[in-house]
Protein backbone atom coordinates (compact mmCIF):
# COMPACT_ATOMS: atom_id res chain seq x y z
CA UNK A 1 0.00 0.00 0.00
CA UNK A 2 1.41 3.44 -1.43
CA UNK A 3 1.82 6.68 0.30
CA UNK A 4 -1.21 8.67 -0.39
CA UNK A 5 -0.71 12.15 -2.35
CA UNK A 6 -1.23 15.12 -0.85
CA UNK A 7 -4.04 15.99 -3.05
CA UNK A 8 -5.51 12.26 -2.20
CA UNK A 9 -5.31 13.75 1.52
CA UNK A 10 -7.19 16.81 0.72
CA UNK A 11 -9.78 15.30 -0.86
CA UNK A 12 -10.18 12.96 1.88
CA UNK A 13 -10.36 15.62 4.34
CA UNK A 14 -12.92 17.67 2.55
CA UNK A 15 -14.81 14.53 1.75
CA UNK A 16 -15.08 14.05 5.66
CA UNK A 17 -16.29 17.55 6.42
CA UNK A 18 -18.68 18.26 3.57
CA UNK A 19 -21.50 17.74 5.81
CA UNK A 20 -20.57 20.61 8.01
CA UNK A 21 -19.71 22.88 5.53
CA UNK A 22 -24.03 22.70 4.67
CA UNK A 23 -24.59 23.00 8.13
CA UNK A 24 -21.99 25.43 9.47
CA UNK A 25 -21.07 28.40 7.79
CA UNK A 26 -17.85 28.74 9.20
CA UNK A 27 -16.64 25.19 9.00
CA UNK A 28 -15.32 25.74 5.37
CA UNK A 29 -13.20 28.38 5.78
CA UNK A 30 -11.54 26.55 8.89
CA UNK A 31 -10.81 23.47 7.30
CA UNK A 32 -9.05 24.68 4.08
CA UNK A 33 -7.37 27.86 6.57
CA UNK A 34 -5.82 24.52 8.43
CA UNK A 35 -5.34 22.29 4.78
CA UNK A 36 -3.00 25.54 3.82
CA UNK A 37 -1.54 26.14 7.27
CA UNK A 38 -0.11 22.70 7.32
CA UNK A 39 0.86 22.40 3.52
CA UNK A 40 2.77 25.24 4.19
CA UNK A 41 4.56 24.23 7.11
CA UNK A 42 5.36 20.82 5.37
CA UNK A 43 6.60 23.09 2.19
CA UNK A 44 3.91 21.85 -0.18
CA UNK A 45 1.74 23.65 -2.92
CA UNK A 46 -0.99 24.79 -1.72
CA UNK A 47 -3.86 23.92 -4.60
CA UNK A 48 -5.28 26.94 -6.37
CA UNK A 49 -9.19 25.76 -5.28
CA UNK A 50 -7.71 25.83 -1.61
CA UNK A 51 -6.54 29.26 -2.07
CA UNK A 52 -9.78 30.58 -3.27
CA UNK A 53 -11.81 29.70 -1.25
CA UNK A 54 -9.94 31.56 1.79
CA UNK A 55 -8.74 34.25 -0.65
CA UNK A 56 -11.35 37.07 0.03
CA UNK A 57 -11.12 36.39 3.50
CA UNK A 58 -14.66 36.37 4.83
CA UNK A 59 -15.96 33.89 6.85
CA UNK A 60 -20.13 34.24 7.68
CA UNK A 61 -20.42 33.94 11.51
CA UNK A 62 -24.04 35.32 11.65
CA UNK A 63 -24.53 32.10 13.31
CA UNK A 64 -22.52 32.55 16.03
CA UNK A 65 -21.05 29.59 15.59
CA UNK A 66 -17.44 31.19 16.87
CA UNK A 67 -16.97 33.41 19.73
CA UNK A 68 -16.02 37.11 19.19
CA UNK A 69 -12.44 35.91 20.22
CA UNK A 70 -12.18 32.55 17.45
CA UNK A 71 -13.54 34.56 14.49
CA UNK A 72 -11.00 37.45 15.19
CA UNK A 73 -8.12 34.25 15.66
CA UNK A 74 -9.62 32.92 12.21
CA UNK A 75 -9.68 36.00 10.65
CA UNK A 76 -5.82 36.15 11.38
CA UNK A 77 -4.89 32.93 10.72
CA UNK A 78 -6.49 33.34 7.29
CA UNK A 79 -4.52 36.82 6.91
CA UNK A 80 -1.20 35.30 7.91
CA UNK A 81 -2.08 32.40 5.54
CA UNK A 82 -2.31 34.79 2.95
CA UNK A 83 0.50 36.77 3.37
CA UNK A 84 2.59 33.31 3.57
CA UNK A 85 1.75 32.72 0.06
CA UNK A 86 2.15 36.50 -1.07
CA UNK A 87 -1.58 36.40 -2.45
CA UNK A 88 -2.88 39.95 -2.58
CA UNK A 89 -6.67 39.62 -1.64
CA UNK A 90 -9.10 41.40 -3.96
Amino acid sequence: MGAESVEDTIDHVIECFEREFRYKACAKKIVYTTIAENLILQDERVPDHIINEIKDGYFDNSQFELTEEESQDLSKRIVKVLDRLDITRQ
